[in-house]
């Protein structure tokens, strides 16, 4: 074998190791990091739909009800919640039921403050008594006339009886508030022309009556002047 045949033996040998290694199969390290990263930003994903809320009310230590599940008592703060529009029920015993909607925003803390309100009350009483009660339009009893469950706001209140001038007013009841209404009713005058046609009536029938007297009157006479 020649000088250059030796040399060329470990050359190829060489070679062909470094080939053989080139080709076999190993881990890509970056590949794991990658991964991990792909998670990351999904986990990243879900949390941004996220959001949190601040619950007041005034007054305080109403139960709260959101999307039908009881979270608590206000004050109160609720983490994690789906952002969107969401339903929410406020109950305080002795106070009107509050409801509405509340927007959850991704990564933020939004505050809602809610006013409860008590319902109001309302007597009127009636001078003569047994006076029509109505509120806005709609009969609601006769005088003396209670409601303890009146929602607050602007009520017009009208009153009728049989002989009496109708009575009209408006009141506004706030919450948890009690008014008192004494209603003076007046006796309704007769229209001029009734009164003059009753007041000829009345002179027509004394005319009659005086004519007849007279006629009666003078029986008796010519009976008592006769032979």
């Amino acid at each position: 074998m020649t000088k250059f045949g030796l040399l060329a033996l470990p050359v190829a040998f060489f070679c062909g190791a470094a080939f053989s290694q080139s080709n076999v199969t190993s881990p890509n390290p970056a590949a794991a990091p990658v991964a991990v990263a792909d998670s990351a930003r999904g986990d990243a994903s879900i949390k941004s739909h996220l959001g949190s809320v601040q619950i007041q009310t005034e007054p305080e230590t109403a139960t709260v009800i959101i999307d039908s599940t009881v979270r608590g008592t206000t004050p109160l703060r609720i983490d994690q919640l789906q952002e969107g529009r969401h339903f929410i029920i406020l109950r305080k015993e002795g106070y009107y039921v509050k409801k509405g909607e509340i927007t959850i925003m991704p990564d933020s803390l939004i505050a809602y403050t809610f006013q409860l309100t008590k319902p109001a009350s309302l007597v009127i009483t009636s001078t003569p008594p047994g006076a029509s009660i109505a509120l806005n339009g709609k009969i609601a009893g006769v005088a003396p006339y209670e409601n303890r469950k009146l929602k607050p706001g602007e009520y017009e209140i009208t009153a009728a009886l049989p002989g009496y001038d109708g009575f009209k007013e408006k009141v506004t009841l706030g919450s948890g508030q009690t008014d008192t209404l004494n209603v003076i009713l007046q006796k309704a005058q007769q229209p001029k022309s009734a009164a003059a046609a009753s007041s000829g009536k009345s002179v027509g029938k004394i005319i009659v009556l005086t004519v007849f007297a007279l006629f009666g009157l003078g029986l008796v006479l010519a009976e008592f002047m006769s032979p």
